[in-house]
């Protein structure tokens, strides 16, 4: 994210996202995002087939399964 926050729903979770922080999302990955109403984010968007990275050899680093990433 460039600026701004939001959240990210994976599950039953919620994901605060703020900028200077990035979400990826999976296939076959049910998610839901959103700007914060009282200081919404503007972003870039990258898509790229998974299937040719390797998770491990991209520039950031990601937590756990919930798709929030430093980079």
């Amino acid at each position: 994210m460039v600026s701004g926050r939001g959240y990210l729903k994976t599950g039953q979770a919620v994901h605060p996202v703020e900028a200077g922080e990035s979400f990826m999302i999976f296939p076959q990955m049910e998610v839901y995002y959103y700007p914060d109403p009282q200081d919404p984010w503007a972003y870039c968007w990258i898509e790229f087939p998974i299937s040719r990275v390797t998770i491990g050899s991209l520039p950031y680093r990601c937590a756990g399964c919930s798709g929030i990433c430093d980079y």
